[in-house]
């Protein structure tokens, strides 16, 4: 098992990480599960408050407002993962594609 694990180093150290962009991407998902964590617990608040004194308007808002920045952070967040996974793999086959071209042909 060790011996996998150093080998996952090894190809994430070869990858070229944009580090920066990979720890800001680690917190900003922890934001976004952190608002997607907030849903039920306003839900909750919405139907206490719906079943004591009656149905607003007002009372529905922050359950709305964090819905959208729920799908906000959401979208922002797999676009993001998705570009720094796709720069690492585009990073990984020029290595080896160049790696291929400077091999001799029998």
């Amino acid at each position: 098992m060790q011996g996998k694990i150093s080998q996952l180093w090894t190809l994430m150290n070869r990858s070229q990480l944009a580090k920066g962009q990979f720890i800001f991407l680690f917190f900003f998902s922890i934001v976004e599960v952190a608002v997607g964590l907030a849903v039920p617990l306003l839900t909750m608040k919405l139907i206490d408050q719906i079943s004591s004194s009656g149905f607003s308007f007002t009372s529905l808002l922050p359950v709305i407002a964090v819905l959208v920045v729920q799908a906000i952070l959401s979208a922002v967040t797999f676009y993001m993962m998705r570009r720094v996974g796709e720069g690492a793999v585009m990073n990984l086959r020029t290595e080896v594609w160049e790696h291929m071209l400077h091999l001799r042909c029998p």
